[in-house]
């Protein structure tokens, strides 16, 4: 289960929390590199991931959203 919150701005919240279950469904890192980014260029400075750290990309979508900036709180479970 994939789980991603924008807090404070629920249209963006709405649009980024389909793309990003879509991404991890599908395995897609492109895709999840293109969320992060998206999040980054929409200002959204408050969001939350939850991801199963047993899950074949909760590296991946750690490094990716940490690197661009993208989450102030990740959080594997």
């Amino acid at each position: 289960m994939a789980v991603l919150v924008v807090k404070g701005d629920p249209e963006a919240g709405r649009k980024f929390k389909g793309f990003f279950d879509a991404a991890v469904k599908s395995e897609s890192l492109r895709d999840i590199e293109a969320i992060a980014d998206g999040i980054v260029r929409a200002g959204v400075e408050d969001v939350n991931i939850r991801l199963r750290s047993d899950h074949p990309l909760s590296a991946e979508v750690e490094r990716i959203f940490k690197a661009q900036g993208a989450a102030r709180h990740l959080k594997l479970v």
